[in-house]
């Protein structure tokens, strides 16, 4: 429930995708890819920017002319838009990592140098996120001396402390070092290894680094969760006839939904 941009969504503090993550590598990948100029990247960088234009919504006039024209009265969530660019990506990922393979060395360079800046930059934010001044940098919006902006952003309160939200940034910061670092290695190390041992800790790489995004965005509860309460037993057996808990009724316009919806992890509880 703590998301970095839930003062962009008002009265819902969360987006309809919480990360289109797919891993550095993949990216890495697609933009060392890039400069070596392969068949087909033309196309996938049109598949992205028409991707993006789509999934960025009402912050463009190209749905108010949709919608104006009737076309776009039922598109709900345009953020959904942007796995078309997602799919793309990891597509044209995948076809650079073979040519990466094969010996192509301008792919090899263009993702070593990619992964090389980002963790640069990812270090130094990291090592920022130690010192006093981290908290005025957080957030790169609104006046550097004021914390409100942080609030905002991250749909707090006044009076929230931003203890956890700090700590929460760093530690991404730090992993995001981390890993650039490891992604830097294998790519040297591509032509030193035997190919199914380099693609064996390529792979645990990508295992790990997405599994760490996973945890943070997928809500977890034990398995006695799924078992059925002993109140149901009491039940009629026709489940079809009747509902105990009608969602539908509860968004946002009653007094018991409004203290429901607010009450942080117990919202996994629908």
């Amino acid at each position: 429930m703590y998301y970095w941009g839930g003062g962009l969504y008002p009265g819902m503090a969360s987006p309809f995708l919480f990360s289109i993550y797919v891993g550095i590598a993949v990216i890495a990948l697609a933009i060392g890819g890039a400069f070596a100029r392969p068949r087909g990247g033309r196309l996938v960088l049109i598949i992205v920017f028409f991707s993006s234009l789509l999934a960025v919504g009402g912050h463009t006039p190209l749905y108010h002319w949709l919608y104006d024209a009737g076309v776009a009265t039922s598109i709900r969530y345009p953020e959904k838009f942007i796995l078309m660019a997602v799919f793309a990506l990891i597509i044209f990922a995948s076809q650079m990592l073979d040519r990466m393979l094969d010996g192509d060395d301008d792919v090899r360079s263009g993702a070593i140098g990619f992964a090389a800046a980002s963790t640069l930059v990812a270090a130094g934010i990291a090592i920022s996120a130690f010192t006093p001044l981290y908290p005025r940098l957080f957030i790169l919006l609104g006046k550097i001396s004021d914390l409100s902006s942080i609030r905002k952003a991250w749909a707090l309160t006044a009076g929230a402390s931003l203890t956890y939200p700090l700590l929460l940034s760093r530690t991404d910061w730090v992993f995001a070092s981390l890993r650039g670092l490891i992604l830097i290695a294998l790519l040297l190390m591509v032509r030193k290894r035997r190919r199914r041992v380099w693609l064996a800790a390529a792979a645990l790489f990508v295992t790990i680094d997405l599994v760490f995004v996973t945890y943070e965005l997928n809500p977890r509860e034990p398995r006695r969760f799924f078992d059925p309460p002993r109140a149901a037993a009491a039940l009629p057996q026709n489940r079809q006839d009747f509902r105990i808990f009608h969602e539908a009724d509860w968004y946002g316009t009653e007094k018991p939904a409004q203290q429901y919806f607010s009450t942080r992890e117990a919202v996994y509880w629908v």
